[in-house]
């Protein structure tokens, strides 16, 4: 997999000794790409320097100690936002959006459901519309339900009908201000990307029975999680999907990378360092997913008697951070809660 080393801005420092911080960003970066086929519960990743300014080593951990959660000294922020466009070169917006302007509570709550659904355009009359698995549908949107009997849906997504556009985010601000100094993590599983798509298509060719497909002319499909402290990256994995207008397709329909560790669920922990008292430290969770799709072509046949059409649909998805969590005692009910965590010991 192709894996990049960013470079940190020097505008972003806020902090002195940040040439130790920029050695520390690349040794980080280097160490990922060792890191990324490794099992998730080895993915502890030192990244001290940048958050503190002063590389700090990991500490011992006492056999038997218990980690504990962040408690009054964390205080939380979520924000989601969605919007769509029908067409390929046009930047969705206004964005819907829920809990904008921001305003920190001392509960992690899941991402609030917003979504934006376009029209799609009606097929001939007697003519059925099939969008395969993933049905119909001109949409962005981030779901999140807190309980499986409520159709569970835990994800952000935008789906595309012929052309368009669409964008959603999440992020999650967490903000450590801790009363003592004391070594601080954050653990959280890794969003699962996914591609979903279906190709014009038709019956027949020169068997009568043979699927003809036309590509789409373009599409860029990309979902992204990246994680910041104080403005300054310290993890960061992308998933693009692409199909170039002036893309010789050969034996590649698409060009599949991957920048990064992968987005597929791993667990990450990464040691903050040791925070001093009093002093407040802003850690932000970013997931993103956006997709765009140029493809003006839709097939019709007979099948069965019915008339169907079929148009390039696909759909770009990203899990969000949950957890099946179980009550336990007498009475014993599930619930989803996400799976983001501060911890010292």
């Amino acid at each position: 997999m192709p894996s990049i080393v960013p470079a940190l801005p020097a505008a972003a420092s806020r902090r002195p000794r940040r040439g130790t911080a920029a050695a520390a960003a690349a040794t980080l970066w280097a160490t990922l790409g060792l890191l990324a086929a490794a099992p998730a519960s080895a993915q502890v990743l030192n990244v001290s320097a940048l958050v503190t300014g002063t590389a700090q080593s990991l500490p011992l951990i006492p056999f038997g100690a218990m980690s504990q959660n962040c408690g009054a000294a964390c205080q939380y922020a979520v924000v989601s936002s969605a919007g769509a466009t029908t067409s390929y070169t046009q930047t969705p917006g206004p964005y819907d959006a829920q809990a904008w302007p921001v305003a920190f509570g001392s509960n992690l709550v899941g991402p609030g459901s917003v979504s934006e659904t376009l029209d799609v355009p009606a097929a001939p009359a007697g003519v059925e519309q099939d969008g395969g698995s993933i049905g119909v549908a001109r949409r962005a949107a981030v779901q999140y339900a807190w309980q499986p009997v409520l159709a569970g849906s835990r994800q952000m997504q935008v789906q595309t009908w012929k052309d368009g556009a669409g964008a959603t985010t999440v992020s999650i601000t967490i903000r450590i201000t801790p009363s003592t100094t004391k070594a601080h993590y954050l653990r959280f599983r890794v969003p699962k990307a996914t591609h979903s798509r279906q190709e014009a298509y038709y019956v027949g060719g020169p068997s009568g029975y043979q699927p003809m497909t036309t590509m789409p002319k373009q599409v860029q499909a990309r979902s992204m999680v990246d994680v910041y402290a104080d403005g300054l990256p310290i993890w960061s994995g992308t998933r693009h999907m692409l199909k170039p207008q002036r893309w010789s397709l050969g034996y590649v329909a698409y060009l599949d990378l991957q920048w990064g560790p992968p987005l597929d669920e791993d667990e990450v922990t990464l040691y903050l360092g040791n925070l001093s008292a009093g002093v407040t430290r802003s850690v932000s969770l970013v997931f993103r997913s956006d997709l765009r799709t140029n493809a003006d072509t839709c097939h019709t046949d007979t099948e069965y008697g019915v008339q169907t059409q079929r148009c390039d649909s696909r759909r770009e998805a990203l899990s969000l951070p949950s957890v099946l969590v179980n009550s336990g005692g007498a009475l014993v009910f599930t619930g989803y809660v996400p799976d983001v965590r501060v911890y010292t010991y």
